[in-house]
């Protein structure tokens, strides 16, 4: 009876360890194909990352944030990479007033290599991946006691 009575009362004084506030973060990649018979590379996109009150909390909460950034990353990618034409125009904006100073043949020479540069960077959007998640604490600061004393003080005043 007594050995009862105490593990009850050890029972009760034993608290679960509260969640520890978490960050969890991830890389986006994109997958992309130069040409048809290439090996695909990865280009890194952005880091995702997300918090919550415990791991499994900002596990969630950036798992659900990459299936709303894996579509817009697709997105970005086939603009960015499979659009030549607005590769063109951009680059063409970008250096129209040296244009309007060249001969023809020098104009000519600089819109070739122009295009040739847009047709290097040109590929295929395969996939967009993300890295391993990984998890980690956020860090707890305790508030300064000064500060708290400092509350009290003006409370009262």
């Amino acid at each position: 009876m007594v050995i009862s009575r105490q593990i009850n009362a050890f029972a009760e004084d034993v608290v679960p360890p509260a969640s520890v506030p978490s960050i969890c973060e991830t890389v986006l990649q994109l997958e992309l194909v130069s040409k048809p018979d290439a090996a695909p590379r990865k280009v890194d996109y952005a880091l995702v990352s997300a918090s919550g009150g415990g791991e499994e909390e900002a596990k969630v909460e950036l798992e659900k944030q990459l299936i709303l950034k894996k579509g817009s990353a697709m997105q970005a990618c086939r603009h960015q990479y499979e659009n030549t034409a607005d590769c063109l125009a951009a680059k063409l904006d970008t250096n129209s007033s040296n244009l309007r100073t060249l001969s023809f043949s020098a104009r000519k020479h600089l819109e070739e290599s122009i295009a040739e540069d847009c047709k290097k960077r040109a590929a295929t959007c395969v996939a967009v991946s993300n890295t391993e998640i990984k998890c980690r604490a956020l860090p707890i600061t305790p508030a300064p006691e000064n500060e708290k004393k400092s509350d009290k003080a003006k409370a009262k005043k």
